[in-house]
């Protein structure tokens, strides 16, 4: 949406929730190094005190700067916005996996018909297997999960990584901030008196931000943990519910989204994906399934989902 929509008052509005955003992240991180961190490691007069401030600083460095890096990557990163020149690549794939299917399963003739990509009636022209057309960006997302105002962009096939990471690490992030500050919050709620001790008016909304915030993330790690591991989306979701025809177990659910390379299970870095059919053999099946084919009620449900 920061680059595709039309109108660029749309893009301009859509920038508001990205800034607070980054004024959140950028509170949260100054109470931290201010009211805890610098604090204890220049009063610490023991060394194992020191060294347990100090890992203390790093580990949380290392998810704050994760959480910065996916953040910037699932707002730019391009989605899978469905393009001519992807739906001609994707044509040519499907007819080389097809050929092959023919020659390895020429007995069986639920496999001898090309399958028909339905088209979408916002764009005018063939929407991919699991596409769907955003009513914001205007325009068809492969593997659609939802448009996020937060980071002013779909989260799709391309980014959901970045997305899924982004909860992850800004929640762990997140939970240190509250356990550091939890003490002085407790002494400035319950304390009559007013001390040094006492979290300013910064701490205090920074540990209230970090608790409301941590709780969100939480949700959603839990929903998209369940989805990831089920093949699912989050429009697969409410349109299947339970029952989404899309799971090929879950190792390889998770492997098609974060990849072959465990550093890239952590790490908010471009996943390896050993994927050459447009379609696994799950969807393929179930595209020649003849509730799918044509079936105009499901485009017109698609559409009340997105808006």
């Amino acid at each position: 949406m920061l680059r595709v929509h039309d109108s660029q008052l749309v893009r301009v509005v859509s920038l508001f929730p990205v800034l607070v955003v980054i004024a959140i992240f950028c509170l949260e991180y100054f109470v931290f190094l201010s009211l805890h961190l610098a604090p204890g490691m220049t009063s610490a007069d023991d060394p194992l005190m020191s060294l347990a401030f100090l890992l203390e600083g790093l580990l949380f460095h290392f998810f704050a700067g994760c959480t910065a890096v996916a953040y910037y990557k699932v707002a730019m990163t391009d989605p899978g916005y469905v393009t001519v020149q992807m739906l001609e690549r994707m044509d040519d794939a499907m007819q080389d996996a097809l050929e092959e299917d023919r020659g390895g399963k020429a007995q069986n003739t639920h496999h001898l018909h090309n399958p028909r990509l339905p088209s979408c009636r916002r764009c005018s022209q063939t929407k991919p297997f699991r596409a769907h057309h955003c009513s914001f960006c205007d325009k068809c997302v492969l593997k659609m999960d939802h448009h996020c105002p937060w980071v002013a962009n779909c989260v799709g096939e391309k980014n959901y990584k970045y997305f899924v990471q982004f909860v992850a690490h800004g929640f762990f992030a997140l939970m240190m901030i509250m356990l550091a500050l939890f003490g002085a919050f407790r002494r400035s709620v319950v304390a009559t008196v007013s001390s040094a001790e006492d979290l300013s008016i910064y701490g205090l909304i920074a540990f209230v931000l970090a608790g409301s915030l941590s709780l969100s993330l939480l949700i959603f790690i839990v929903m998209h943990s369940y989805l990831l591991l089920n093949g699912s989306t989050t429009i697969d979701f409410h349109t299947y519910g339970r029952s989404a025809p899309f799971n090929q177990g879950w190792r390889k659910n998770f492997l098609a989204v974060f990849g072959d390379r465990r550093r890239d299970w952590i790490l908010p870095t471009a996943p390896r994906i050993q994927q050459t059919q447009v379609m696994n053999t799950t969807e393929l099946e179930f595209l020649h399934a003849d509730r799918v084919l044509g079936d105009e009620d499901s485009s017109m449900y698609e559409d009340e989902i997105l808006l």
